[in-house]
């Protein structure tokens, strides 16, 4: 495209001298020689048009093509915000907005790349830094670990099915979804001891919920009790629904009464426009009655017709108004019930999302219990979703509950790939940096409570 540029310049500039030499002044011009001289100057004029059109359409093309490529490669390398789609990457300002969201998308994958590439590290597999005694606990992946995470996805492919140790398999479960668009899933399994045995065992667990469950046969269940399937939350949540489902209506029934008022103002509002227009036509008329020396009567009527206009103009507003103002008062009244019916809905939210983080209690490896919001280090304003839901807190959880001695823990990618979150199937990934790491640190913390 450039080069088309160039090229495109340089024959412009070619025509552009021929025609400078063949306008050069001659010291006797005849008429036709003024005419041939003045087509010439308009020629060169339209071809310098021509070619600042030309050159500023090149270099449109240049900048879409570079726009383009940028949001791809920004779309394609981290989460990039959806708003930034190539078709709409040209709204203005394109230039500016286009570039600072690509060196933004492009910053952010990079980190997110490099933090995840250094823990894959085995020695730092699964770590954190502890509020409670100030030292960095750390439980490394052995191969051991990985060999039991293996052979837990062979078994999956094996059989076909994800919850292999049910006697009976759930179709929602079957070892062909992991294939699908998204269908990946993060596994894990942990390598220990059995406190009353002594003999090895090996956990597995599955991050987040499984295709809509969090509870399957054989799999370590959820560190929080209060799950989706439980009264408590099916019954906060009806109520929450049931909120929803009525600030819904209400908004339909607002809207209505909202085209209504619309209607009628607008039916009004035509009528006093054309009351107007006529008011407008009287003034004229009176102005040029007063210019053209109207007699003292002829004025007084035209007078008494403007304030007749006026006095009209004044009752269609009233009867504007007073038609419109019970729908105004059913509408403010619609208004303040979905706000307040919406204020509710979110003190209801919160409460239950409280009730949520509190059923999420998190043992150390020395027993100590503790919530989970107690034990997030740094704490934060709000904690991230689904913290304490990936494999590795919810088996050491399930190996305290067990009485199991946690050796190692190995996660691996199963399934599809998700390229957004640099996730490739058969790889070996550490804790997460904003939701485990955090926690890992009190689980891994083997100091007695104080």
């Amino acid at each position: 495209m450039l080069c088309l540029v160039v090229l495109v310049g340089v024959v412009v500039d070619a025509v552009d001298a021929d025609i400078a030499r063949a306008v050069v002044p001659m010291k006797r011009r005849t008429k036709s020689d003024e005419r041939q001289m003045s087509a010439s100057r308009f020629v060169a004029r339209a071809l310098a048009v021509r070619r600042r059109d030309e050159l500023a359409l090149a270099r449109r093309r240049v900048h879409r093509v570079d726009v383009f490529a940028r949001a791809r490669r920004a779309r394609d390398d981290a989460d990039f915000p959806r708003r930034m789609r190539p078709e709409t990457a040209l709204d203005d300002p394109p230039r500016r907005e286009s570039r600072r969201h690509a060196r933004a998308a492009d910053a952010h994958a990079s980190a997110l790349a490099r933090g995840i590439e250094e823990d894959r590290a085995r020695e730092r597999a699964v770590r954190g830094t502890c509020a409670r005694c100030g030292m960095d606990h750390v439980m490394a992946r052995t191969a051991e670990a990985e060999a039991e995470a293996r052979a837990v996805a062979t078994a999956i492919r094996a059989s076909g099915r994800i919850d292999y140790d049910a006697e009976e398999g759930d179709e929602r479960f079957s070892a062909d979804r992991l294939d699908a668009p998204d269908g990946g899933k993060m596994i894990g399994a942990l390598v220990g001891v059995d406190g009353r045995t002594g003999e090895r065992v090996t956990l597995k667990a599955f991050s987040g919920q499984l295709y809509g469950e969090w509870r399957v046969e054989g799999w370590a269940p959820p560190v929080g009790t209060l799950t989706h399937d439980t009264e408590t939350y099916e019954m906060e949540h009806a109520k929450i629904k049931a909120l929803s489902e009525a600030i819904g209506r209400m908004e339909v029934e607002e809207k209505m009464v909202r085209a209504e008022v619309r209607e009628k103002t607008s039916a009004s509002e035509q009528s006093l426009r054309d009351v107007g227009e006529e008011a407008k036509r009287a003034r004229e008329a009176r102005r040029r009655a007063r210019e053209e020396g109207a007699g003292d009567e002829e004025l007084r009527v035209l007078e008494e017709e403007s304030r007749a206009s006026k006095r009209m103009m004044a009752e269609m507003k009233r009867a504007r108004d007073a038609a419109v103002a019970p729908k105004l008062e059913l509408l403010a009244q619609l208004r303040a019930r979905v706000q307040e019916m919406k204020t509710e809905r979110k003190a209801l939210s919160h409460a239950l999302q409280d009730e949520i983080w509190d059923s999420y209690r998190l043992p150390s490896l020395a027993g100590d219990v503790r919530p989970l919001r107690e034990v997030f280090h740094p704490p934060v304003p709000a904690l991230p979703c689904g913290c304490a839901d990936c494999c590795a807190p919810k088996l050491l959880n399930w190996a305290h509950v067990r009485g199991v001695k946690p050796i190692s823990i190995a996660e691996m990618w199963i399934g599809a790939p998700r390229p957004r979150d640099f996730r490739v199937p058969g790889v070996f990934y550490g804790a997460c940096r904003d939701k485990c790491v955090p926690i890992m640190a009190h689980m891994l913390c083997p100091a007695e409570q104080s």
